[in-house]
């Protein structure tokens, strides 16, 4: 039987493309808690911005694999400052969109 929940937290694998300077991509693979926005969000989101504007902002939780930043030795802690970066940088918020779509969707990433 299906049972309805109200709140929902899935976990996702986001492939985040970072342009490199002679062309191409390099993608890295980072798994993220999201929680699952209800339609009515999800619908002012896009509405008010095509990309989905704000919606990760609710939607996206953590990262469950250990995160880097330039400069540092070893993982950081994944702090709010640390997360606002993350939310500013377009090439991770649009990998990380795509990566709640598809958990969303249930679909994999086409080549």
């Amino acid at each position: 039987m299906f049972t309805l929940k109200e709140d929902i937290t899935f976990s996702q694998v986001c492939e985040i493309d970072i342009p490199l300077p002679g062309g191409g991509f390099e993608t890295s693979k980072l798994k993220c808690e999201f929680k699952l926005i209800d339609k009515a969000t999800t619908e002012a989101a896009f509405e008010a911005d095509e990309n989905g504007g704000d919606l990760l902002e609710q939607a996206f939780i953590r990262p469950l694999d250990p995160i880097g930043q330039e400069g540092v030795d070893g993982a950081i802690e994944f702090t709010e400052q640390v997360r606002a970066k993350f939310l500013n940088n377009p090439c991770v918020r649009a990998g990380l969109m795509r990566g709640y779509l598809r958990g969303v969707a249930g679909r994999k990433r086409k080549n």
